[in-house]
């Protein structure tokens, strides 16, 4: 579709026309019109975006009533449908002879009057409104406290209004004071929202949001889908904004998780924290292993998709009474306190969900950061007493992976040295788990241990 400007000069063009009678004169304006509503974007549909069963397009030949019939029309695209569909059964199937017909050219200059008053200058911007709405994620029998959905009110002298409406009727409103030269700052990306231009496909069954901005000169407004996406973080910048809580703005996440932190110390000797942080769209992990220490960092957008799942996995249970926590997981969202879940990376007192959490960062950092994939971090288990260490190692010619005793002082990643067919070879470990003997990859008995880690010095020299 084409700018709020080029269809305002459209329509004032054009209504000039209709209304100085210049079709009567001649020319070509019939083709001309044709291609000129095709170029903006609209499509002819039988007026199916303005007419229903019960209220058709009054006739040609009534014009109060076809003028009242046009001015209730508040959006552009149905308009403009209108207009184009008008156009092809003038022009097309002759069912209401000529263009420059008296009646004809009526309907056309109300329409392109209309059409102009739609999308003039919106001018000084005065205020916002933003209307969410989850009806579409409503359950049959939905709890009468549920959030069905609500409407924020941003002045841009700094005065919001929340009005939200709740499944049983009842409605709750706030008023608060803001920044409003943060809102200043805000107002180029939100009136691109709004624009009439790029519409967003809505989706059945999924609630629907409409933006609309208010000037002087008029109004534009557009409306998307609810489904959690907000390329242009609007959502959050507003959430920063604003002093209420649980607003479902464009994403319908109200309460996002910010920042998880996950703290694994399987001993005195080791230890790994994991950060993701949504504020600095940051993934950490640092490894300590003795007296060493390591830290990898990686800043993504993508970071907050990934906290988004991470979000619903996690829950906290007591642990058994001789249990010891390995793993303590903390979760930090908007809003309320952090929650603290602790467990082991064993089945004897898990962490409920911890393991889709880690199936989800692994697939993120496969693709993002493949480098700082930990097989003690997300799939190791707690050993037992006579569970046997197993590394999985691939040497540089790629191929099968081969099994290795090992020992804890490797990681994943790791370029070791081992026993190879009648000599020495090196390979890296790409990945590592305990097992009980009876269940080992390979016979413990006929396993070589891995030799030691590989010097880079040695290895480039090829000795």
């Amino acid at each position: 579709m084409a700018t709020r400007e080029q269809i305002h000069a459209f329509a004032t063009r054009w209504q000039a026309i209709f209304s100085s009678g210049q079709l009567a004169a001649g020319g070509d304006y019939a083709a001309v019109l044709g291609r000129d509503l095709d170029a903006l974007g609209f499509v002819m549909d039988s007026f199916g975006s303005v007419v229903t069963s019960d209220q058709p397009l009054p006739p040609l030949t009534d014009h109060v009533a076809t003028r009242a019939r046009l001015q209730a029309i508040t959006a552009v695209q149905p308009l403009g449908n209108a207009m184009y569909s008008m156009w092809r059964q003038i022009t097309h199937w002759n069912i209401d002879d000529y263009l420059a017909a008296p009646d004809n050219q009526f309907w056309f200059n109300v329409a392109c009057q209309r059409l102009a008053a739609l999308t003039q200058p919106l001018g000084a911007i005065e205020k916002i409104l933003l209307t969410s709405d989850e009806s579409g994620y409503l359950q049959p029998e939905p709890d009468p406290g549920q959030l069905a959905g609500q409407t924020l009110t941003l002045a841009l002298a700094g005065q919001a209004s929340l009005s939200n409406r709740f499944v049983s009727g009842y409605e709750q409103h706030q008023v608060a004071a803001f920044d409003a030269k943060k809102l200043q700052r805000l107002l180029p990306a939100l009136m691109q929202v709004a624009d009439p231009a790029q519409p967003q496909a809505l989706i059945p069954d999924v609630g629907s949001w409409t933006l609309t901005v208010i000037g002087q000169g008029g109004q534009q407004q557009a409306t998307g889908p609810l489904i959690g996406a907000d390329d242009a973080g609007l959502s959050e910048r507003l959430r920063d904004l604003l002093p209420f809580p649980q607003l479902l703005l464009f994403d319908d996440a109200p309460d996002q998780l910010q920042r998880l932190v996950a703290y694994y110390r399987p001993d005195a000797h080791h230890e790994e924290k994991l950060v993701l942080d949504r504020r600095s769209q940051t993934l950490s992990l640092t490894q300590r292993h003795d007296g060493s220490r390591v830290r990898l960092a990686i800043a993504d957008p993508s970071i907050g998709e990934l906290l988004n799942e991470l979000a619903v996995a996690p829950t906290t249970q007591e642990l058994p009474p001789a249990s010891q926590p390995t793993l303590t997981v903390t979760t930090r969202f908007r809003y309320g306190t952090p929650v603290t879940m602790q467990g082991t990376l064993s089945l004897d007192a898990p962490i409920p969900g911890w393991d889709d959490c880690a199936e989800w960062l692994r697939d993120w950092l496969k693709t993002h950061a493949p480098a700082m994939l930990d097989a003690r971090l997300l799939t190791r288990k707690t050993p037992r007493p006579g569970d046997l260490l197993y590394a999985q190692v691939v040497f540089h010619h790629g191929g099968t992976a081969y099994s290795y005793l090992a020992d804890p002082k490797y990681a994943v990643g790791d370029r070791v040295v081992v026993f190879a067919g009648y000599g020495q070879s090196y390979g890296t470990i790409v990945s590592m788990a305990y097992y009980v003997p009876s269940e080992a990859p390979y016979p413990p008995s006929r396993t070589k241990a891995i030799l030691a880690l590989a010097d880079p010095l040695e290895e480039a020299k090829g000795e």
